[in-house]
């Protein structure tokens, strides 16, 4: 049976847990478009622009970065302290249709 809490706080941040993947980034050129690819690791795209700026001559760019989220019950949600009040799930296991959910009387 699954419990929906109608209002409690929550804390969303870094996902931090052993099996969280790395942030990717890329870096665009804001005067051409042209992109680096994409890496786990800042020095390729900061490489890329350098070697972009070198070249072409242009100076601005826009970081893209992707990092995945955790959400996890703050102080005073019924939750906390739990650590892992959703299991992780990596990006490539779907997730299951929807159910329905029961209430708890209040």
């Amino acid at each position: 049976m699954t419990t929906v809490i109608r209002y409690a706080e929550w804390s969303i941040g870094a996902d931090r847990s052993e099996n969280a993947p790395p942030p990717i980034r890329q870096v665009e050129c804001v005067n051409c478009g042209e992109r680096s690819e994409t890496c786990t690791s800042q020095l390729g795209p900061d490489s890329w622009a350098l070697r972009h700026a070198g070249l072409s001559g242009h100076g601005a760019y826009r970081e893209i970065v992707t990092a995945y989220l955790r959400v996890t019950p703050a102080p005073g949600n019924p939750l906390y302290p739990q650590a892992e009040p959703f299991p992780t799930r990596p990006s490539y296991i779907p997730r299951p249709a929807p159910t329905r959910h029961s209430r708890r009387p209040a």
